[in-house]
């Protein structure tokens, strides 16, 4: 997650302020970097990982002498996203950036799934991505300005044997992302949605060799992606320069339909 620095990496501050959910997980702190080394001060969510997000937050404020903070975040509770950015309002009186990152994965055949968790897997993957927006979208409206951008998968758009709800989510994930994207552009803000490859992460790590070796076959780049990979293009959305560019879907993937 973290890239390897050899000089004094402090950076001009840019006034701009990015949430980022899932911000201290592979793709979110990857991308808490990348926004850091261009000046954007973070709110890096966390659920549970209390520790490891401090630790985080405390990494890039120390590389980036940027302000960063960690902020507990449960997308399935209402009242812990009001309280987030409620906190978030308070402390800089404004929100650009949204990323929601967080996600989770509850792996079945259909004919297996006990309809607990597929209800669990919508509930974080997509309602919890309905909860943020609403909530942050009046701070960007009042502003004029706002970039969302919601980390899909290409299981979303292509199917995935053995994840229904997991691709379910994702699915309506960018179904959400798009009409947000055309109701808001008037304002604006800004949402689009990134489907990175099978990317390195704490997850891929715990797979059994053979797994692996799976997944990888079915890349015809023949390599995983590296989380900075995913986030250099989500630090493109969020910049001013793409503020002509809503309501797409990236996929940061060298695969194509059908394969």
């Amino acid at each position: 997650m973290r890239e390897q620095h050899k000089e004094d990496n402090r950076v001009q501050r840019t006034g701009r302020v990015a949430l980022i959910t899932g911000g201290s997980g592979a793709i979110g702190g990857a991308t808490a970097e990348r926004l850091a080394a261009r000046g954007d001060d973070l709110i890096i969510a966390y659920k549970s990982n209390r520790e490891r997000a401090e630790d985080y937050a405390k990494y890039i404020a120390d590389t980036y002498a940027v302000q960063t903070i960690s902020l507990p975040l449960d997308v399935t509770d209402r009242a812990s996203v009001q309280q987030a950015v409620q906190t978030v309002s308070e402390s800089w009186k404004r929100l650009d950036i949204l990323v929601h990152c967080a996600g989770v994965t509850r792996d079945k055949l259909l004919v297996q799934m006990r309809e607990q968790d597929f209800a669990e897997a919508i509930e974080v993957n997509v309602t919890g991505a309905f909860r943020l927006m609403q909530a942050t979208l009046p701070i960007m409206r009042r502003a004029g300005y706002g970039r969302i951008v919601t980390v899909t998968s290409y299981a979303g758009i292509q199917g995935r044997s053995g994840q229904s709800a997991y691709a379910a989510g994702k699915a309506a994930l960018i179904g959400l992302t798009k009409t947000v994207a055309l109701e808001e552009i008037g304002y604006g803000i800004t949402a689009n949605a990134v489907a990175p490859s099978v990317t390195e992460s704490a997850m891929t790590e715990a797979l059994s060799a053979a797994e692996r070796e799976r997944l990888v076959a079915s890349i015809p780049l023949g390599r995983m992606q590296t989380p900075h990979e995913a986030a250099n293009i989500i630090e493109w959305l969020t910049s001013e320069g793409a503020g002509t560019v809503s309501g797409q879907v990236f996929m940061a993937d060298s695969r194509t339909y059908g394969w």
